[in-house]
């Protein structure tokens, strides 16, 4: 026989139970409606600000009320409370609305590779954490669902990437909206094109920057396309590559033809992160900073007179110099940094090894210091030269008797306040080649403020980079560069030439090591030595 108080107890739990379970249908039901209000605002937002794959930025950029308010809840939103199949479609939307934010940030511009460091640099909030746009596509969304159909949902900002659509990303129709917008950009002459007479398919560069993805499991890329055609390509044809087009997808843009636009050149790498990006032209965007270590070790036996004859000088003479460089964004065309400069000199026999300058001693042979420091600024002058960017580097020291007149140690730097003022230009030439250009002017005030002690420095150099994959890059260097006393007639007083190979290898996304080697053909009361280089790189 039942007890009273064995059903009062029955009573309890049924009610606990029943309050759990509608307390868990409450919060399941709160993120679906979450989820879904997210996917039905993305969805207006699209079919009001996109037609045809492009984006009306200029309408945005005028009323940002829509967008700001989508990237507050992308910035929100509790992706952890989300099934897979709504964390993925949420993501996806996530990324397409946080590049036309980046775009509209930075509008009116004409591609997305105006903004310096668009996908690698510019940090957004996605439900609590920040992220680059590379981090997450690569590190984030591509990790967690590696799905190669992710490449022609997920739009760029630029005419060569796959259509934009004017509808949000659901779950519950994700995978068939992948596969379509698949089937519908590999049937796209624009991606995907047949030149019959020369048996030749050509296709986007996503398929160069991401065949690994396009190619697991044993396929291959014409393979890959032929899943979503209904009329496959021939394969026995070769593969050729379509230049990607990197000219905005802008609605308001009059021309906005595959061929022809001075944006629409290719590196033939990822471009959306790669160390390679980063040359001595390129700016840090806000909150970015990169930090470089370059150390470098001249060495000579030689050295040439002032007719420019080589001559034996009977001792070897070594520099060490190391290049600690910070560098810092305030904007996409303003940087801030400073660099120090410990160094090193050694005298030694003819015979002697370069390398016991490393012991860093200070003696009537050898002198070792931190020589100087140097604070310096960077900015891109000319906002429709983003490749031109312009350097005033003010070079302090911070030892004394650097020039050893009174130690009688070796000379190892000059006492002399200087100031760099160097231009940096670089200009893409083909899918692998890409060269760069740099001149300056240096002027040295010597302490004894004696005018025609005064010297200026005006080096031209330029630097082929041919990139032979996204990791690695080969480099041949020219440099020449003459000097002249301030009220010295003549053109130059001193002068030296440079020519050199190097290598960078970047080991990780943020990460990059430096080699190079080069040679001094010919001067003017110069050394007529050679460097040994190693450098090191880290961007973040």
């Amino acid at each position: 026989m039942k007890t009273l108080l064995d059903i009062n107890t029955r009573s309890w739990m049924v009610r606990l139970a029943v309050l759990f379970f509608s307390v868990t249908l409450s919060i399941e039901t709160a993120k679906g409606q979450d989820i879904n209000a997210f996917y039905d605002a993305v969805d207006a937002f699209m079919a009001t600000h996109v037609a045809d794959g492009l984006v009306d930025y200029a309408a945005i950029k005028d009323n940002p009320a829509e967008l700001d308010k989508l990237v507050d809840t992308i910035s929100t939103l509790d992706r952890g409370a989300l099934a897979a199949g709504d964390e993925k479609a949420y993501l996806i939307n996530a990324y397409n609305v946080l590049v036309i934010k980046n775009v509209v940030d930075n509008y009116p511009t004409n591609s997305p590779l105006e903004v310096a460091g668009f996908f690698d640099r510019a940090k957004f909030e996605v439900s609590g954490s920040t992220y680059t746009l590379n981090e997450l596509e690569k590190g984030d969304l591509f990790n967690a669902y590696p799905d190669a159909r992710l490449h022609f949902v997920l739009v760029c900002a630029a005419i060569g990437c796959p259509e934009l659509i004017s509808e949000a990303y659901r779950s519950d129709t994700l995978d068939d909206m992948l596969t379509e917008r698949t089937r519908v950009v590999l049937s796209n002459s624009k991606h995907v094109n047949t030149d019959e007479p020369a048996k030749k398919h050509n296709v986007s560069e996503l398929f160069t920057w991401y065949k690994k993805d396009f190619t697991e499991g044993g396929t291959d890329v014409i393979g890959y396309i032929n899943q979503f055609r209904n009329e496959p390509l021939d394969t026995d044809f070769k593969l050729g590559t379509i230049t990607y087009n990197w000219q905005l997808n802008d609605l308001k843009k009059k021309d906005l033809s595959d061929a022809g636009t001075d944006v629409s050149y290719s590196t033939g790498l990822d471009p959306f992160s790669n160390l390679q990006a980063f040359t001595p032209s390129t700016l840090l965007v806000k909150g970015q900073f990169d930090v470089k270590v370059f150390n470098n070790l001249y060495t000579q036996t030689a050295n040439f007179n002032d007719s420019g004859s080589r001559q034996d000088a009977g001792r070897r003479d070594t520099y060490f110099t190391s290049i600690i460089s910070l560098q810092i964004g305030y904007s996409s065309r303003l940087n801030f940094g400073l660099d120090l400069y410990p160094k090193a000199v050694r005298v030694g026999s003819e015979g002697s090894s370069a390398l016991d300058v490393l012991q860093f001693s200070s003696n009537t042979n050898a002198q070792a210091a931190l020589a100087a420091i140097a604070p310096k600024v960077k900015f891109v002058p000319f906002k429709n030269a983003p490749r031109l960017a312009t350097q005033v580097l003010f070079y302090i020291p911070v030892v004394s008797d650097l020039e050893g007149r009174e130690s009688g140690r070796p000379f190892l730097d000059f006492d002399d306040f200087q100031t760099w003022i160097q231009a940096f230009y670089d200009v893409p030439i083909n899918p692998s080649l890409l060269l760069y250009l740099e001149g300056g002017l240096f002027f040295r005030f010597d302490n004894d403020e004696e005018l025609v002690n005064h010297e200026v420095t005006y080096p031209i150099k330029g630097i082929l980079n041919y990139f032979p994959s996204d990791k690695l890059t080969l480099y041949a260097l020219a440099e020449f560069t003459p000097s002249a006393q301030w009220q010295d007639p003549s053109l130059f007083s001193t002068l030296y030439t440079q020519t050199g190979v190097g290598a960078k290898f970047q080991i990780t996304p943020r990460f990059e090591i430096e080699s190079l080697v080069t040679l001094f053909p010919f001067g003017v009361n110069r050394g007529a030595g050679q460097t040994y280089n190693i450098g090191f790189r880290f961007v973040r």
